[in-house]
């Protein structure tokens, strides 16, 4: 009896070693630091007026320095960096940081991503309209005949003091006599393009008037309205 409960406890225990074989070891993955890297927006809402630049700071943390020494950036879906290139690639300094510059003629949200080995970040960047400082009005017409159907291409050409004026700018023309009164209508007007440029039609309405007609046009700005005028002689 006594060999019967010795020959039992044997079989457990060797039992028991076995299940414990079939347990695989507690696997964990190791956390990531995100401590390890940073991407931190130094100057932010900058004139889309392709010259001014905003400004940012790329820092790797020792554990990237020590394998990374370069940093790898691309932006979208607009802007560019001073390299003229939608993407970069820059050397990290001893410090580990880099320093980043992102400019843009397009007004709207750029996403910048800075990649070093599998660490990566994003920031975002925000350009503003570049609105003008002057506005010059330029008919293709000095004169127009007192008679139905008189018409001519009106150009509004924008200007900034720094850089160019961003596209897609809205310009209201209007016009008035010398009596303050208005001598036709405005038809087919176009947002600025790229080179900061807007047309309209001119059609004269009242055949009756024989004098200058003025010309005029204003854009919207966060400080007032902007404006240009030039005159068209009825005759």
């Amino acid at each position: 009896m006594k060999y019967s409960l010795v020959i039992c406890i044997l079989l457990i225990m060797s039992c028991s070693d076995k299940t414990t074989d079939l347990i695989p070891p507690n696997l964990t993955a190791s956390p990531v630091n995100t401590s390890e890297i940073a991407l931190t927006v130094i100057t932010d809402n900058i004139d889309a007026d392709g010259v001014k630049y905003a400004e940012l700071l790329f820092k790797a943390g020792p554990t990237v320095l020590a394998k990374y020494k370069e940093v790898n950036l691309d932006i979208s879906p607009i802007g560019k960096f001073n390299n003229g290139a939608t993407t970069q690639k820059l050397t990290i300094d001893v410090t580990g940081e880099a320093k980043i510059f992102a400019v843009s003629n397009v007004q709207g949200t750029a996403t910048i991503k800075a990649t070093a080995g599998d660490f990566s970040k994003q920031a975002v960047v925000h350009f503003l309209p570049a609105y003008p400082d002057q506005i010059f009005i330029e008919p293709d017409s000095t004169f127009l005949p007192a008679m139905p159907g008189a018409k001519t291409i009106v150009k509004a050409r924008m200007t900034r003091a720094s850089g160019q004026v961003s596209p897609g700018q809205t310009i209201t023309f209007y016009d008035s006599t010398i009596n303050n009164a208005s001598a036709g209508i405005f038809l087919n007007t176009s947002l600025a393009n790229a080179s900061g440029i807007a047309t309209t039609e001119y059609w004269l309405q009242d055949t009756s008037y024989h004098n200058y007609v003025y010309i005029k046009g204003y854009v919207l700005t966060n400080s007032g309205r902007v404006t240009g005028v030039n005159r068209i002689r009825i005759r």
